[in-house]
């Protein structure tokens, strides 16, 4: 038995005259993260209590690698039950990956698309570059005050001109201007 936050302990299942010993693994304490990564249950590293900074980068390389789809899919919930930022970030990376497909066939990815249209952000065409434009300069500059505004007056103004001017370096002073 994995215990994903640790504190399991060694035991016997019996239930209808059936058996079971089971030996268990404390994932935070029993596994090495770096082991887990390369591994096929690399999600299991993000249980970590100091996973590499690269974890979800890494996690999301191995689901993407992964040519099962039924196991993609169990890989992916398993890194999003650690929940929290970590969760986020697996799931930006696999985005990054065009990676949707699989995102959308998951418990975690159809309430991501619950929760959007519950607060009304179904994405239109127009809408989805402002989004797309959100995404793309909080990737590269990180959260910035205006970050919303910005992306709103990017995408309306000269979409492809302006995810050209970001892609080559502009600053974020050229790009308010």
């Amino acid at each position: 038995v994995l215990w994903p936050m640790g504190g399991g302990y060694p035991g016997r299942f019996t239930r209808d005259r059936a058996r079971l010993d089971y030996r268990s693994i404390n994932v935070p304490g029993d596994l090495d993260p770096a082991t887990l990564l390369a591994s096929p249950l690399a999600p299991l590293a993000l249980w970590s209590p100091k996973p590499p900074p690269d974890a979800a980068e890494r996690v999301a390389d191995r689901i993407a690698a992964t040519s099962s789809p039924e196991e993609q899919l169990v890989l992916v919930e398993l890194g999003m039950l650690v929940g929290g930022p970590l969760a986020v970030q697996v799931l930006e990376a696999m985005r990054r990956r065009g990676m949707n497909d699989v995102l959308e066939q998951t418990e975690s990815g159809r309430e991501i698309a619950r929760k959007n249209r519950e607060q009304g952000r179904e994405l239109g065409f127009e809408e989805g570059y402002v989004y797309a434009m959100r995404d793309l300069l909080q990737a590269t500059y990180g959260d910035i005050d205006d970050l919303d505004a910005l992306a709103q007056r990017l995408a309306h103004s000269d979409n492809r001109g302006n995810i050209a001017r970001i892609v080559a370096g502009a600053t974020l002073a050229e790009l308010r201007d």
